[in-house]
């Protein structure tokens, strides 16, 4: 019937099963190693162990040019003991890394199962019976007889990978193990730049809270004189409501700023696999130092230091193996079979009714509809697909470490342009003050004199916390973090049931 597998059976059908009376034994072993040794490493298709870029890449990058090693543990540059301990924290305790973890082992999994394809199958089966059969003969009486039968018997059945189908399956799998890794290493790339983002998070708006309570300070003491000023007549009353409002714009910003601070510490929390409500005391209450700037190689050197365009490469490599799966399955099957046992009517002489057959069967698609060539092409279409979306994902990285580095060099002159403006607005605030206290000048002058040198000092730390945040942006982007062993658990735990 159209549609149907069929199979073309040379050995081990009910027709030409072998007879071990008419073949000798030793003819059969002989037939049987010839087949394995002659096929065994057979192969219709040789998949790649390696894929090139589909894309040319540049030579380097377009603010810097020269080459160097990426730091692993970039975030010690930051010279903060407390984040190195977070960090630790979210590389043992992170629920989504114990997650990965668990997907790792999963695909090991798949290995073991697609392995046990190698080995023979066997399988064993203990049968008990007892039957009644009548029996008449002509006008006799039926003749009633009751009977027992009791089998034992152990059936081994193996297919030989003459194809390499099964091989090709087991090199996807672990393939697949190693692409699983990957992902877990660009998981962890991601969430410690999550953790370092809101560790300075904190920092930055614990140092604004004092930022904002000194500003709030120096305003309450200019009120508390331009009150005394107006009181002895010096003042008028619009000039007082003007600081006040000042006092209070500043006071607005307070709860905005401590709500931030608690968001960050939550983010924290889920980081290092914790209920938002057990936030402990994160210590930090600056933001660190601005790093030296980063040496960061070249382009190419992404193929090597992120890990999620590695597990990109391996994945193609693996829908290559299943190409040559595709390809195999369209050849003839070759499979061993054996049968060894006991079977008898009595217990008694149970033992000594030894059986046993052994055979060999090849079994082809003589008419399938097309169906094994379509898989063919289809996972040949795959690979193409990856190899193609493997070239966008380059592209992508690059165009992150080119942002990451247009933007800390963009903030970095902004803050170079700010500590000018801090300056003059110093300058500008002593000569305001002095004109006003001289009589010179009302006090509008040193009013807005003072906000524009408080604004330019919130300015200056949110710069200051941009550039590092574009540090972090350039870190992940170079994917120069790959978890050591050490770091992180090798082995998934187990969830522990409330």
């Amino acid at each position: 019937m159209p549609g149907r597998h069929s199979k073309l059976t040379s050995m081990g059908s009910d027709k030409t099963q072998i007879d071990s009376r008419k073949l000798p034994r030793d003819g059969m072993v002989l037939f049987v190693m010839l087949v394995v040794v002659v096929t065994q490493q057979c192969s219709p298709y040789s998949p790649k162990t390696h894929f090139d870029p589909p894309i040319e890449i540049s030579p380097t990058y377009s603010k810097v040019a020269e080459s160097a090693e990426i730091r692993g543990q970039w975030w010690k540059e930051f010279g903060s003991p407390e984040l190195d301990t977070l960090i630790s924290q979210v590389l043992k305790q992170n629920l989504s890394l114990r997650q990965a973890l668990h997907r790792v082992s999963q695909a090991k999994a798949m290995v073991d199962r697609n392995y046990a394809g190698k080995l023979p199958d066997v399988s064993g089966e203990l049968a008990v019976s007892r039957a009644q059969t009548v029996m008449a003969v002509g006008n006799l009486p039926p003749q009633t007889t009751v009977s027992n039968q009791f089998g034992l018997t152990v059936a081994a059945s193996y297919e030989v990978d003459v194809w390499q189908k099964i091989s090709s399956q087991i090199d996807a799998a672990q393939l697949d193990v190693d692409a699983s890794e990957m992902d877990r290493q660009a998981l962890a790339v991601t969430l410690v730049g999550q953790t370092v983002d809101a560790y300075l998070t904190v920092a930055e708006q614990k140092q604004l809270l004092d930022l904002l309570h000194a500003q709030i300070t120096v305003n309450k003491t200019y009120q508390e004189l331009l009150e005394v000023r107006f009181s002895n007549g010096l003042a008028s009353m619009v000039e007082v409501l003007q600081q006040r409002q000042q006092v209070a714009t500043l006071t607005a910003r307070l709860p905005t700023v401590t709500s931030q601070l608690e968001i960050a510490q939550n983010q924290l929390s889920i980081l290092v696999g914790k209920m938002p409500t057990d936030t402990g005391d994160i210590n930090v209450t600056t933001l660190p130092t601005l790093p030296d700037r980063l040496a960061i190689g070249v382009p190419t050197d992404l193929l090597r230091h992120r890990p999620d365009l590695r597990s990109a490469e391996i994945r193609i490599a693996a829908a290559d193996h299943r190409v040559a799966a595709a390809v195999a399955d369209r050849f003839p099957v070759l499979r061993l079979t054996g049968r060894t046992g006991f079977s008898d009517k009595e217990l008694s002489t149970f033992f000594e009714s030894w059986i046993w057959n052994i055979g060999a069967s090849i079994a082809a698609s003589i008419f399938d509809g097309g169906r094994r060539a379509a898989e063919v092409e289809r996972a040949k279409a795959q690979v193409e697909e990856l190899l193609w979306g493997y070239g966008q994902q380059i592209l992508v990285a690059v165009r992150e470490v080119e942002d990451a580095l247009a933007l800390e060099m963009g903030h970095r002159q902004r803050f170079d342009a700010l500590t000018l403006q801090r300056n003059l607005a110093n300058r500008t605030m002593e000569e305001a003050r002095l004109r006003y206290v001289q009589g010179l000048s009302d006090y509008l002058t040193v009013l807005t004199a003072l906000r524009s040198l408080q604004q330019v000092e919130q300015e200056m730390l949110t710069t200051q916390r941009q550039i590092l945040s574009a540090r972090v942006q350039l870190n992940r982007a170079l994917g120069g973090m790959w978890i050591a062993d050490k770091d992180a658990a090798s082995t998934p735990p187990k969830a522990e049931k409330q």
